[in-house]
């Protein structure tokens, strides 16, 4: 499915080879060639061509080092894929911003995606001469993001029909990659916009904790929605876990994890079906941090 996808939006063929293609005996696995189809300049569909072979080999387990290469390729596949229509939004924005700048409110918004654009193409140069995890690292105020982060997604849930409520506590600075820690804010927070109902609250709640002689900075994303089974919340609880496949990936959350793991962090949810979830990041303090 990502591999059609991914044909559709660029344009661009591929080619996948040894694709195991069923489980039952006898094994199929094979070659796929995915090219995409053109009608007057428009890509209307794609072409797959499946060459199988019978007999074939199961093939063993992924080793984790695999799996991590093979991530990593489907990460500078999206990566490449985002630019040309994240210049599309820029060039939008840019226009509202210049169109109805006698507007505060609509200007602080278009400024505040400008540079977040900016940012984004910052990242993926980065990412695909690097990796997601080698980005900088500054002193960050988590209150400072939240107020930013409030600012771009408050048209969102008022189109949505959810209340977003900030929390201030007091927090000390982070060593973190800002944009880093704003992604894995946003997954918790866009999660939680699209399974509320009209007239659904969403409270951003940041704050201070000592746990075993370590200082925290504490974000918490709080719903009052559908809530998660308790199968989900345990397999995310679990810092070897991996996403299932299928139509509902739930990619965000894990990502989200990954994130705050790789900084030392923590994260917890807890959640009861029909009664909400409250979603808990906690990240060390850095070690020049000072009261704010």
């Amino acid at each position: 499915r990502d591999a059609l996808a991914w044909v559709l939006q660029t344009g661009e063929g591929l080619l996948l080879e040894n694709v195991l293609l069923g489980e039952r005996l006898p094994v199929l696995s094979g070659d796929l060639t995915i090219e995409p189809l053109q009608e007057v300049g428009i890509r209307a569909g794609v072409r797959v061509i499946v060459r199988a072979s019978q007999n074939a080999s199961v093939p063993p387990p992924m080793p984790f080092h695999k799996r991590s290469d093979e991530l990593e390729k489907l990460a500078i596949m999206f990566s490449h894929g985002v630019r040309n229509p994240l210049n599309a939004i820029k060039g939008a924005v840019t226009y509202l911003n210049s169109r109805f700048n006698s507007d505060p409110e609509l200007t602080e918004f278009t400024g505040i995606m400008i540079e977040e654009i900016g940012r984004l193409e910052q990242f993926i140069g980065g990412f695909l001469a690097t990796s997601c995890f080698d980005q900088g690292a500054v002193l960050l105020d988590i209150n400072v993001l939240l107020k930013k982060i409030s600012v771009y997604t408050a048209l969102q849930a008022r189109v949505a029909g959810v209340d977003l409520i900030l929390d201030y506590g007091p927090v000390r600075s982070l060593r973190a990659n800002s944009f880093q820690v704003e992604q894995a804010i946003l997954n918790l927070l866009n999660n939680a916009i699209a399974v509320l109902p009209q007239g659904g609250q969403v409270i951003l709640r940041s704050d201070l904790r000592h746990r075993q002689e370590q200082t925290f900075v504490v974000l918490e994303v709080e719903d009052d929605g559908p809530g998660m089974p308790a199968s989900k919340i345990n397999a995310l609880n679990d810092p070897t876990s991996e996403p299932e496949r299928g139509r509902e990936r739930g990619f965000g959350l894990y990502i989200t994890r990954e994130v705050i793991q790789s900084y030392g962090g923590l994260m917890e949810i807890d959640s009861e079906v029909g009664k909400g979830t409250l979603v808990r990041l906690l990240l060390p303090v850095a070690d020049e941090g000072h009261a704010t």
